[in-house]
């Protein structure tokens, strides 16, 4: 069968990876490549040629490619990684024949291990080094090995050992849930704050509109980052105020929606204005207790009048002192993640994990531990 799979993620990169296979790849690439040098010579496994595609009526596309040979019928394109050289590519290779097979028939025909392939599915869709390292820990088998040590304590009726492994890799679930989905983070705050200025501090450039007048943002504005290489998903809401304004008003309970479903809630309040009613009714949505207290613009005047039962940690920020917004950025990495895997530690990483050691965890309560043998096994199967 002739197939071609993406073997590089669908995010941006600098270049993307296909992989064509089957009896009919040589012939295709021979028909719809031109290597750059002039040569008849065949291709050789594991040599690297440089050339250009063309199209299906072999007018040049101008769309340079790197060619090798990596098997019998098998063999890699190197293009551009922006999304629309490679899939050109593939809607060519899709209309002369070739189907397109995912990563995840390709991980099942070549590995039986389970969480080995969703590892590898997921270092695919990975943004950072720092979560990639520990999608690759999984892949070595760190999530097995420790689950196959609770098993070990089980069978030897160690069933407090077992307990807290099950225990502690629950609690790095967290974590884990986020090496690929993004921590929800959300400005928040009355209007005039500086929510939109921070945004755009953090991110480096001009991402929202700022202005004096209350109510420039009038919807949520979302944007991808990371923060010490956890994948973020930061937002700038609409500020919180009493008005009449239908749009206003669609706006706020948008923000007060965005607090809800907050993984972090970064509250801020400004000198001019200080603690304010709008502060108390954000709290009151808040599902989460990771929030900060920014006092923005720290070089006109510092605030520290918060009410005495409000004890969530505090940060001064100016957009004048790149300092104050790197406090900040670690302030809100530790809260969202204050104690990291360590390198080589087992962390559960699909929702379906950390459903199932719920379920083993709860057995051994029940002193149910064959059940809960057999649940861990099965899955390790």
């Amino acid at each position: 069968m002739n197939h071609v799979v993406r073997l590089t993620s669908t995010a941006p990169a600098a270049i993307a990876v296909l992989q064509v296979v089957g009896p009919g790849a040589e012939s295709w690439i021979r028909n719809h490549w031109v290597p750059n040098a002039a040569s008849n010579a065949p291709l050789g496994i594991n040599h690297i040629r440089y050339g250009t595609i063309k199209n299906a009526s072999a007018e040049a596309a101008g769309e340079s490619i790197v060619v090798c040979k990596t098997g019998t019928d098998t063999f890699e394109l190197h293009c551009h990684g922006g999304s629309t050289a490679s899939q050109r590519i593939l809607n060519q290779l899709t209309r002369d024949g070739f189907e397109l097979v995912s990563w995840s028939d390709v991980l099942a025909s070549s590995s039986t291990d389970t969480i080995v392939n969703e590892a590898i599915e997921d270092v695919l869709q990975a943004t950072s080094m720092r979560t990639t390292a520990i999608l690759l820990d999984q892949k070595r088998g760190a999530l097995r090995l420790e689950l196959e040590s609770a098993i070990a304590n089980l069978r030897q009726q160690k069933i407090d050992i077992a307990t807290k492994i099950l225990q502690e890799l629950h609690t790095r679930s967290e974590v884990g849930l986020h090496l690929v989905v993004p921590w929800k983070v959300v400005l928040a705050g009355p209007p005039n704050v500086g929510k939109s200025s921070l945004l755009n501090a953090i991110l480096g450039y001009q991402r929202a509109i700022v202005h004096e007048s209350a109510g420039t943002t009038r919807d949520l504005l979302h944007e991808q980052t990371s923060i010490d290489g956890w994948p973020i998903q930061i937002t700038d809401s609409a500020g919180v105020h009493s008005t009449d304004d239908e749009i206003e008003l669609q706006g706020i309970q948008s923000s007060l929606t965005a607090v809800e479903d907050a993984d972090c809630v970064l509250l801020l309040v400004a000198p001019e204005q200080g603690w304010t009613e709008p502060h108390h009714q954000i709290l009151t949505k808040l599902t989460t207790q990771r929030v900060i207290l920014v006092a923005t613009k720290a070089d006109v005047a510092e605030f520290h009048e918060y009410p005495k039962n409000i004890c969530y940690p505090r940060i001064s920020t100016s957009l004048k002192d790149s300092n104050s917004i790197a406090k900040l950025l670690a302030c809100n990495s530790h809260v969202l993640v204050p104690n990291p895997p360590s390198a080589g530690s087992g962390v559960p990483f699909r929702i379906e994990h950390e459903a199932r050691i719920r379920e083993c965890i709860s057995l051994l309560k029940q002193r149910e531990f064959d059940r809960g043998i057999d649940a861990l096994e099965s899955w390790l199967q």
